[in-house]
């Protein structure tokens, strides 16, 4: 037939000794390529993350990073 098929437990296994080494890897890359935004920065609010979400949803980042602070801005 095909492929031998793994129970749920043991996938969650393999996941879970895989992660610490993708987190690692992931993190690296970010500090050294990761580029910096307005709703990257330490402080925002929920509100201000999920409307730089919904704008990225429809545009560019860099369209997103010319028009975030008239969203956020009272």
């Amino acid at each position: 037939m095909g492929q031998p098929t793994r129970a749920t437990s043991e996938l969650a296994l393999d996941v879970g000794k895989l992660m610490p080494w993708v987190r690692k890897r992931l993190l690296s890359w970010f500090a050294r390529d990761g580029r910096s935004f307005p709703w990257r920065e330490p402080g925002r609010t929920p509100y201000e993350v999920v409307v730089a979400e919904i704008l990225l949803q429809r545009t560019t980042t860099a369209g997103v990073a010319r028009v975030y602070s008239g969203f956020i801005e009272p």
